[in-house]
């Protein structure tokens, strides 16, 4: 579908300027994108110059793990710290080997390929 290439064109692009140091702004994705031979619809750089204009790439990506902060004033709990370090804490549990037991036989006493 166009459009899902379209964002996924813009937030490579917007990941790769942000990679370089670069400013994320509509005519940097626009100029990223075209460069490449991908044409985006307009609306795409603007959505996302104005979406990360307030926050960090970086931050983005290093919290898509946690829990998302709420608006009302109550806090996270940092969800993805508190989760790496309950599953370090959980002992891993090893599978005992059994050794298979042949079957005498699976045939049945016919076979398309008998002789």
């Amino acid at each position: 579908m166009k459009t899902e290439s379209d964002e996924l064109a813009c937030t490579y692009a917007s990941l790769i300027l942000a990679d370089a140091d670069v400013t994320i702004n509509p005519q940097n994705i626009i100029t990223l994108t075209q460069h490449v031979g991908i044409s985006v619809a307009p609306f795409w750089p603007n959505l996302f110059t104005r979406l990360l204009k307030d926050k960090s790439i970086e931050d983005i990506v290093f919290s898509a793990g946690s829990a998302p902060t709420q608006s009302t004033g109550s806090s996270s709990t940092g969800g993805g710290s508190t989760v790496a370090s309950k599953v370090e804490d959980v002992p891993e549990e090893k599978e005992e080997e059994k050794p298979e037991e042949k079957a005498e036989s699976d045939n049945m006493g016919f076979s398309f390929f008998d002789e």
